[in-house]
């Protein structure tokens, strides 16, 4: 008797095995060549997403930073983080500086993710032309 399930895991992509890309087709094709896989393997990113993840994180991290200092007091509250005002008017170590922190923590934050994934997708769809 032929154990069909060992002829059946040997024709399954090892990708499939990890989990990834489990919705899509998993049957190895041995005419698919190495750029193919390789595209495969490094999707393309949302920069929404990846924005709003870091915009979210950033504009967090500030606000609770803010507030920690300003909860912790001293003669000299925040001294280095108050620089930040030099970058974004309107911010100050108190309590409504926090809320002006987590507004320009979230929008630089997704700036930068947004951009970080333009190049992310940039550097790969040159690499798939190749």
């Amino acid at each position: 008797m032929v154990d069909e399930r060992a002829d059946t895991e040997s024709r399954v992509a090892p990708e499939a095995d990890a989990g990834f890309g489990a919705d899509e087709a998993t049957e190895y094709d041995a005419n698919v060549d190495e750029a193919e896989l390789l595209y495969r393997a490094t999707r393309r990113l949302s920069g929404k997403v990846l924005g709003t993840v870091l915009g979210l994180l950033s504009g967090l991290a500030l606000f609770g930073a803010t507030l920690i200092l300003v909860i912790k007091g001293g003669p000299n509250v925040g001294e280095h983080l108050g620089l930040l005002r030099n970058f974004f008017p309107g911010y100050s170590v108190t309590v409504g500086g926090s809320i002006v922190g987590l507004v320009y923590g979230t929008v630089t934050g997704f700036l930068f993710g947004w951009f970080l994934g333009w190049i992310y997708n940039t550097v790969v769809g040159m690499k798939s032309a190749d």
